[in-house]
């Protein structure tokens, strides 16, 4: 029998596929739980029209995120730090910071994209690498400075 996923069923398949079952399985199991529905001309139809839809928004996304990658390979992460007994920071640069400088940027990204094994305490320029999913990554500049 051919079925259309409406859930994602592990062995099975993923929402909105069109798989074929054994007839028992399908009307003991995947239909009584609502994980699937008999694959029907209108039903066929509907799944092909949210698959254009799914791909349209999945290009949207990528082309945001190729902006953002645009974005943040050209913008400057300048900070501040105190500084203890004028040679070692006393405070570090780490993802969290990072992830709100870029959203005050109008970047939303998680501080889990982030590339920074561990908090950065040294003044000078700083390049760590941002995962925005898709295989895409970009570069961000840090430029640490003693507070005055």
């Amino acid at each position: 029998m051919q079925i259309i996923l409406v859930r994602d069923v592990p062995h099975i398949g993923k929402r909105n596929e069109i798989k074929n079952v054994a007839d028992g399985y399908a009307r003991n199991f995947l239909f009584p739980r609502g994980l699937a529905k008999p694959a029907t001309p209108e039903g066929l139809k509907g799944v092909e029209r949210l698959k254009a839809e799914e791909e349209k928004k999945e290009k949207a996304r990528l082309e945001m995120l190729k902006k953002w990658q645009e974005r943040i390979n050209s913008l400057t992460f300048e900070t501040l730090l105190k500084t203890k007994d004028d040679k070692k920071a006393f405070g570090s640069v780490d993802t969290e910071r990072v992830a709100d400088f870029l959203s005050g940027k109008g970047i939303g990204i998680t501080k889990h994209q982030i590339d920074l094994p561990r908090p950065i305490k040294a003044f000078g320029e700083h390049h760590i690498k941002i995962h925005l999913g898709k295989n895409l990554e970009a570069n961000l500049l840090i430029q640490i400075k003693p507070e005055p």
